[in-house]
């Protein structure tokens, strides 16, 4: 069974790397028997060690683990800003559709309003129109 079986799409995998983060961490802390290697890195010149990938030398296991911290916490930005967009969308579709309601509303009781209005003048037009007819006949 696959992981993205288990966890499908972009949150899956944003479940899966954290997960899989802190437990190589947690690993690593019972291995070292503390939590001061993850302070004892080279946090200074990590990116410069990383040079190393290119002229395929050595590459210092600290600088992989600050690279993978940091594009976890960058994918993470990203994936959390797609997810407050995704969000605003949602709620302005919504709004949007509960204003074509009202308006909707609003429309239809114009439309009943008017047609009492034209049904309540036809009756005082009737009642005018019987009104003159017995004038009429009295002459």
């Amino acid at each position: 069974m696959l992981i993205t079986e288990i966890l499908p799409g972009r949150r899956g995998l944003f479940l899966f790397n954290w997960i899989l983060f802190l437990v190589v961490f947690a690993s690593t802390c019972m291995v070292q028997a503390s939590f001061s290697w993850w302070q004892d890195l080279n946090w200074h010149s990590w990116l410069t060690e990383m040079s190393a990938i290119f002229t395929l030398g050595q590459l210092p296991v600290g600088s992989l683990w600050i690279l993978w911290f940091f594009l976890s916490c960058f994918f993470s930005i990203l994936h959390l800003l797609d997810l407050l967009l995704k969000m605003k969308a949602e709620a302005e579709r919504i709004a949007a559709e509960r204003e074509a309601q009202l308006i909707e509303e609003a429309r239809a009781r114009s439309r009943e309003e008017s047609l009492e209005l034209t049904l309540s003048g036809v009756g005082e037009l009737d009642e005018k129109i019987i009104r003159l007819q017995e004038k009429l006949s009295r002459i």
